[in-house]
């Protein structure tokens, strides 16, 4: 492949992932227009989603690029106990360190019923089809086309970066120093699921604890933050209004909490995981 191609690869898979995004939300809007429930409109969101993500890839990379599923990391569904084990325990451990050591306490959500179901709808969304997604093309279709073209070392990196940069745009307001920490913080946990990609040679074991961080961390479901939260069912107000500490604008998964999580789960699967996939390490050489 050479390097024309590695690079268009690359942008298109970004342009796919805000493209999906954007288009599943239009759609999935307009039956508001006929009084239905924001929170199914919410659910039919990420259903789109996932379905025109996965579409696109299929017709672009499979067909377009003539990549082999394997090729970019999209083998058979299968995932390794150890790495559901990873899944729940670094967000409980994260978790339980900000309750543990951190001052706070847990207040519930001021919402309606019909607010309340629309967080929980937004599960499906936030995570399900964005982890999928995101793994997808980052972890996937990003790695394998870099790692074709240069080798495993820029495949890791180079999606990693991006990954934390697109998340800048989840922010409403923010600063240089709130960008600086999610740059570093989403380059360390996007390496982490390099890694895990590397190590099974596949995205679903990423994708499993990718989807089980957000529903602790991202989900709607409990949010942790030094002010009550308007789109959560219940939040840890911390007493800590240091943005080290809470994250800053992008939140919990932004702090040096996080991100000593984030390096010590790298820090597993890069020595003490056991590689299981020499024909996905190979797949691109």
């Amino acid at each position: 492949m050479n390097t024309l191609k590695a690079l268009g690869g690359a942008v298109l898979a970004i342009v796919v992932l805000v493209a999906s995004s954007i288009l599943s939300s239009v759609i999935s809007s307009l039956p508001m227009m006929f009084n239905v429930p924001m929170y199914i409109c919410v659910v039919l969101w990420g259903i789109l989603h996932l379905f025109i993500a996965l579409l696109t890839v299929k017709l672009i990379y499979g067909k377009g690029f003539k990549l082999k599923p394997e090729e970019i990391g999209m083998s058979k569904i299968s995932v390794k106990p150890l790495y559901i084990i990873l899944a729940v325990v670094l967000p409980l451990v994260v978790c339980g360190s900000f309750f543990l050591f951190v001052k706070g306490e847990f207040v519930s959500g001021a919402l309606d019923q019909d607010a309340k179901l629309t967080v929980i709808a937004s599960t499906v969304y936030n995570c399900i089809a964005a982890p999928v997604v995101e793994e997808i093309l980052f972890r996937g279709v990003m790695f394998g086309i870099l790692k074709k073209r240069w080798n495993t070392a820029v495949a890791v990196i180079v999606p990693s970066v991006l990954f934390a940069a697109m998340h800048i745009t989840e922010m409403e307001q923010f600063s240089a120093g709130d960008c600086i920490r999610l740059l570093i913080t989403g380059t360390a946990v996007g390496i982490l699921f390099s890694l895990i990609a590397v190590r099974t040679g596949s995205v679903w074991n990423g994708v499993v604890v990718h989807i089980v961080w957000n529903v602790f961390m991202a989900g709607g479901l409990l949010t942790i933050a030094p002010s009550l939260s308007e789109e959560s069912l219940v939040t840890y107000v911390t007493g800590s209004q240091s943005g080290l500490v809470t994250g800053g604008a992008f939140g919990a998964e932004s702090s040096v909490i996080a991100l000593f999580g984030y390096v010590v789960a790298a820090l597993l699967v890069a020595f003490a995981f056991k590689a299981s996939a020499k024909h996905y390490r190979n797949a691109t050489v």
